[in-house]
C-alpha cells in the first residue's frame, strides 16, 4: 500500500485524488466523467460491500429522481476507465439480483476519524444538479475553517469582492483566489506590475470596465456600460492604457480602443481591426495582432506600432490548411525578451491535425512549431517567463477547457487546473495568472406563442448543470437534445415535462448543431469523428447511424422535404451547402454566408453575411435554394453577437434570440421585408436557437445561466 495523504486513495496501479477529482493509472490521468467519479469514490468508500442499485442511486444521486439507466451508464464509464471486462471483472463485480461489489486493496489513509456532510456551492458539468452534497473527509479544524469561509462568502450581497486565498486547486502549493463574485465578468487582464486586474462586466445597457486592486480588493469603474461586447483586453507596458477590442452595432470589423487606465475618453486606433486581444512588445512600442482577409479566405498575424501605423503581416494562414482563432480569444503573445511571438494556430494538415503553438520571428517572419502535440482548441496564450507558456486548451477527452502549462525546455505539457469549471481569458505577470472561471446550468424552456398578437407564455421544463446548446422537437412532440453527461456528446430524449430521459446514441460525439426531420423523424447533427467533422444522421430511434457530409461541416437545419442546409468551414470561411437527408453530393449554395436556416418548404435559405457593398455591416441574405440567387437582404434592427436564425413553421418570418445586456429577447423578421418585432421576457442568461414545433405554436430554447468570475492563480 502507498503512503498517501488523506485526500488520495490508491489501489493496484490506480490513484484517486479527491481534491483534484482525478483518477490516475501509473500516474497518467484517466478520463472519467464527473458523475462516474462520484460513483467510483462511493464504491471505494464501501469497498467489499454488496451495494444495491437503490442504495447507490440514493447516495450518489442524493435527493434527485433519476432512472436506473443513469446508473448503468456510469457503471459502464467506471469499468471503461479501469480497463475492465464485464464478463471477467477485476474490481467491479455485478452480483446478480443484488447489485454491485467493489473489491480492491486500498490504502488505509482514506478513512479518517471524523466525517462531515457539507453543501458545496458549485455548479458541476453534469446533467442532474446545481447544488449537491459531498461527503468530505475533514477533521474538526478543517471543517470549521471551511464553514467559516462559506459563511463569509455568503455574507457578500452584490458587487466585486476580493476573497481570502482559501480555494486551492491541485497540489497544496497552488492557490486559486476568486477576485469577483458578481458572476457577470466577461473578460479579464493584468497590469504588468501584477498589482491590478482589469475586468469587463455585463450590466444593464451593455458591458463596463473596472479596475481592481489585488491587495485591497478596492474597485474603480473605468468605463460605464456601453452597448458593445469586449472581445479583447490587454494592458499597455507602462500601465497607462487598456487596449480593448470591442464589437458593436453589427459592424463587420471590431474596433480597438485605447482607454486610459484611470478613466477617460476611449480613442479608436485607426486602421487596426481585430476580434481578439492584441499583445504588446516588452518595450511597449509594438503590437502583435490577428485579423482576417475574407476575400482571400485567409487569416493573418501582423505587427504594428501602438497607434496602428506601420502594419506588417508576418504570417498568413490559408483557411484550407491553417486557421487562426479570430473572436474573443488571445491567440498571440510576445515573448519576454521580444525575440519571438507565440501564436495559437489550428493546423488542418498532416496526420495529427488540431490546435498547437507556433513561434514566429517578429523581424523575419520565420516560423517553427513549438511542439508536435495537438489540442482540440487553444484560445488564450501567455508567457510566464522565457521558458514556460500558459494557455487555455481543450483536449480530446471532452473535459472542459482548462489552464495548461508548457515548458519549451523539457517539452512537457500539463494541465494546471483540473476541475469541473471552464476557463476563458488569460493574463500573466510576476508569477500571477488571472483568468475567468465559468460554470453553467441550463434550463430547457418552452414558450407558447400566439401568432395573432405575438405574445408568449414561458414554462421551464428541465434543468441540468451543464451546457445544453443543441435541442429540438421530435416528430412525436418530445424533446431531443445533446448531452455530455455520459462523457461524449450523445443524443438524448425526454418528455416535454422533463421526465423519462433516455440516451439514444453511443459514441457519436455530437455537437455544433442538431435538427429533426419532420419528413421521417430522423435526427441530423454535426459530429467530429475519426473521419473529421461532418453532418451525420440517425433514424428516429437513434439507430442506423450514417454520414451525409465531411469537410468541417456544422450547424445543420432540415426542411420538411428532407433537404439539409449546413455551414462548411471553420470560422467565417467557405459557405452554405445543401444535401439530401438521404445522402448524395453536397451542393454549394452561397459562399461566405454563415449559420444558415432553411424554410419549411425547402425553397429558401437565410444566412448571415458581411455586406461589403453597404456600410460593411452584418446582414441577412435570403437565397433561393433552386437558383442560388439573392432574393432580399434583411437588416437586423439591433446589434446581434450570436448569429443563429430559425424559420418559423409558417415560413413567413425569421426568428433570432439575442442579448440586450443581461436580458434575452426574441427578434422576429418578416421575410417580405416588413417591420420587425421584438418580444421581451425570455429570461436572463445566454441562449441560441429558438426551435419551433411543427405547428408553430411553441418554441423551445435552452436558457444557459453562466456564472463568470475573475480568478487569480498563484504559487504554481
Amino acid at each position: 500500500m502507498n503512503d498517501l495523504p488523506d485526500n488520495q486513495i490508491s489501489f493496484a496501479e490506480f490513484e484517486v485524488d479527491l481534491s483534484r477529482r482525478t483518477l490516475s493509472r501509473d500516474r497518467d490521468v484517466v478520463t472519467l466523467p464527473a458523475k462516474a467519479f462520484d460513483l467510483l469514490v462511493y464504491l471505494l468508500e464501501n469497498n467489499g460491500r454488496v451495494l444495491s442499485k437503490d442504495e447507490i442511486l440514493n447516495s450518489v444521486w442524493e435527493g434527485r429522481i433519476v432512472e436506473e439507466a443513469n446508473l448503468a451508464v456510469q457503471i459502464s464509464n467506471v469499468r471503461k476507465a479501469l480497463g475492465e471486462n464485464k464478463a471477467a471483472p477485476r474490481f467491479l463485480v455485478t452480483v446478480p439480483g443484488k447489485g454491485y461489489r467493489f473489491s480492491a486493496e486500498t490504502n488505509e489513509s482514506l478513512f479518517v476519524v471524523e466525517r462531515h456532510s457539507v453543501s458545496e456551492l458549485t455548479v458541476e458539468h453534469e446533467e442532474e444538479i446545481v447544488l449537491r452534497r459531498h461527503n468530505f473527509q475533514l477533521n474538526s479544524f478543517v471543517y470549521k475553517l471551511f464553514v467559516a469561509v462559506v459563511c463569509a462568502i455568503a455574507a457578500v450581497a452584490t458587487g466585486f469582492y476580493l476573497s481570502p486565498k482559501t480555494d486551492s486547486i491541485g497540489p497544496k502549493h497552488k492557490t486559486l483566489t476568486k477576485l469577483t463574485t458578481t458572476g457577470k465578468v466577461s473578460a479579464a487582464s493584468l497590469t504588468p506590475d501584477g498589482n491590478f486586474a482589469v475586468v469587463a462586466q455585463k450590466e444593464d445597457g451593455g458591458e463596463s470596465l473596472w479596475l481592481l486592486q489585488l491587495e485591497t480588493g478596492s474597485q474603480t469603474r473605468i468605463l460605464a456600460p456601453r452597448p458593445h461586447e469586449f472581445v479583447g483586453l490587454t494592458i499597455s507596458a507602462d500601465s497607462r492604457f487598456v487596449y480593448a477590442s470591442v464589437f458593436t452595432n453589427n459592424e463587420i470589423d471590431p474596433v480597438v480602443l485605447r482607454i486610459p487606465l484611470i478613466g477617460g475618453v476611449p480613442q479608436p486606433i485607426k486602421d487596426l481591426a481585430t476580434g481578439s486581444s492584441v499583445s504588446i512588445s516588452p518595450d511597449g512600442k509594438r503590437l502583435a495582432f490577428t485579423t482576417s482577409n475574407s476575400s482571400q479566405n485567409e487569416t493573418l498575424m501582423g505587427v504594428s506600432d501602438t497607434d496602428g501605423g506601420n502594419q506588417r503581416f508576418l504570417m498568413r494562414a490559408g483557411n484550407d490548411t491553417r486557421y487562426l482563432s479570430m473572436f474573443k480569444t488571445s491567440p498571440v503573445a510576445w515573448s519576454p525578451d521580444g525575440s519571438e511571438i507565440a501564436l495559437a494556430v489550428n493546423d488542418k494538415t498532416g496526420a495529427n491535425p488540431g490546435s498547437t503553438i507556433l513561434l514566429v520571428d517578429p523581424e523575419t517572419g520565420m516560423e517553427r512549431y513549438l511542439t508536435d502535440r495537438r489540442w482540440k482548441e487553444i484560445d488564450y496564450l501567455v508567457w510566464l517567463d522565457s521558458d514556460r507558456l500558459a494557455f487555455i486548451g481543450t483536449d480530446e477527452t471532452g473535459h472542459p477547457s482548462q489552464i495548461w502549462l508548457f515548458s519549451r525546455q523539457t517539452g512537457e505539457a500539463k494541465s494546471l487546473t483540473n476541475d469541473l469549471q471552464k476557463y476563458s481569458w488569460l493574463a500573466a505577470t510576476n508569477g500571477k495568472l488571472v483568468s475567468v472561471q465559468l460554470s453553467a446550468s441550463t434550463s430547457a424552456r418552452v414558450a407558447d406563442f400566439n401568432q395573432e398578437d405575438f405574445s408568449i407564455r414561458i414554462s421551464e421544463i428541465s434543468t441540468a448543470s451543464e451546457y445544453l446548446e443543441d435541442i429540438d422537437w421530435d416528430k412525436d412532440g418530445q424533446i431531443v437534445y445533446v448531452s455530455r453527461s455520459s462523457g461524449e456528446g450523445e443524443l438524448w430524449r425526454m418528455k416535454p415535462d422533463g421526465s423519462n430521459r433516455t440516451q439514444l446514441t453511443n459514441n457519436v460525439n455530437a455537437g455544433l448543431g442538431l435538427s429533426v426531420s419532420n419528413a421521417d423523424g430522423g435526427f441530423v447533427f454535426a459530429s467530429k469523428r475519426e473521419s473529421g467533422r461532418g453532418i451525420w444522421r440517425t433514424d428516429a430511434d437513434g439507430l442506423n447511424l450514417r454520414q451525409l457530409s465531411q469537410g468541417g461541416d456544422h450547424s445543420p437545419d432540415v426542411s420538411n422535404d428532407g433537404t439539409v442546409v449546413f455551414h462548411r468551414g471553420l470560422g467565417y470561411s467557405e459557405g452554405v451547402f445543401l444535401i439530401s437527408s438521404n445522402g448524395g453530393e453536397a451542393r454549394l449554395l452561397r459562399e461566405k454566408c454563415y449559420f444558415p436556416t432553411i424554410s419549411p418548404d425547402g425553397s429558401q435559405v437565410a444566412c448571415y453575411f458581411m455586406d461589403q457593398e453597404v456600410n460593411r455591416k452584418w446582414r441577412i441574405a435570403l437565397v433561393s435554394t433552386g437558383t442560388g440567387k439573392l432574393i432580399r437582404k434583411l437588416d437586423p434592427p439591433v446589434p446581434i453577437y450570436e448569429r443563429q436564425l430559425r424559420f418559423h413553421a409558417s415560413g413567413k418570418f425569421l426568428t433570432q434570440i439575442f442579448s440586450a445586456g443581461e436580458n434575452l429577447k426574441l427578434l422576429i423578421l418578416p421575410i417580405d421585408g416588413g417591420p420587425p418585432k421584438i418580444i421581451d421576457g425570455l429570461g436572463k442568461g445566454v441562449s441560441n436557437l429558438p426551435e419551433w414545433s411543427p405547428d408553430g405554436r411553441q418554441f423551445i430554447y435552452p436558457l444557459i445561466n453562466e456564472s463568470q468570475d475573475a480568478v487569480l492563480l498563484t504559487d504554481f
